[in-house]
């Protein structure tokens, strides 16, 4: 796969997980609360033969909330909520909210750059990838001798 999910923490638990397999024990998680952050937006990445496709779950988000950003051979989304005084309310039970987020990808080098796009619609914000004509499937004709 060509866009990947970026996240130090988990090259800080491959280390671990490395390390420790040399004395044939599993490695301690030292990261199990940031193993699924209650904020983080899910993804789907679709690939086809001419883009990757990644759709992001947001929910009561508006577009003017949302940053993408790219730089180099990275990607950047972020929501942040718009200030506004929110009333007292007095909730029986609250099990969601909206809280800002950030994911980050990491983008190889068959990702077209200046070719990204993004839409939101119904919640799902869908982030097209077109990719380089040099990392698009070709045939090739094979030549019979005479």
């Amino acid at each position: 796969m060509n866009i990947a999910l970026y996240d130090p923490r988990n090259e800080i638990q491959h280390f671990f997980d490395h390390a420790s397999r040399l004395f044939a024990e599993p490695g301690p998680n030292f990261f199990p609360a940031w193993q699924e952050p209650e904020n983080e937006v899910k993804v789907n990445i679709i690939e086809s033969k001419t883009e990757f496709v990644l759709e992001a779950l947001v929910p009561g988000w508006k577009e003017s909330e949302i940053d993408l950003e790219v730089q180099e051979n990275r990607m950047v989304l972020r929501g942040r909520m718009e200030e506004t005084p929110e009333p007292q309310i007095d909730y029986r039970t609250h099990e969601f909210s909206r809280r800002p987020f950030e994911r980050r990808f990491r983008l190889g080098a068959q990702v077209e750059i200046d070719k990204i796009s993004a839409k939101l619609e119904n919640g799902i914000l869908r982030i097209t990838l077109s990719k380089r004509e040099e990392a698009k499937p070709r045939r090739v004709e094979i030549q019979a001798e005479n």
